[in-house]
């Protein structure tokens, strides 16, 4: 019997985990789609601050970057947005682990 409960706590941990992680992978993706390039650059900074989690957002002249833990403490999905001139000038989504 306390194999049972053990195997079902196992499985249970890694549905879990997997539903962290594509929520995470979702909100940072959802970010980048949010921002188009050629957008000014303020605007997206501006929803930068209001977005993903406060530990996991930098945001400086050049560039801003917005994050979302998955599975806590290692993996990290971001979105980064870089900057030329006044407008957004790339983004690319990474995930970090």
């Amino acid at each position: 019997m306390r194999w049972i409960i053990a195997l079902l706590v196992i499985v249970g941990l890694i549905v879990w985990g997997g539903l962290l992680e594509d929520a995470a992978e979702s909100n940072a993706n959802e970010f980048c789609d949010s921002i188009a390039i050629g957008s000014l650059y303020k605007d997206g900074e501006a929803k930068a601050m209001h977005t993903g989690e406060d530990k996991l957002r930098i945001i400086d002249e050049s560039s801003f970057s917005v994050g979302f833990t998955g599975i806590p403490p290692f993996s990290r999905h971001v979105c980064e947005v870089t900057r030329e001139g006044e407008l957004v000038g790339d983004k690319q989504y990474y995930y970090i682990d």
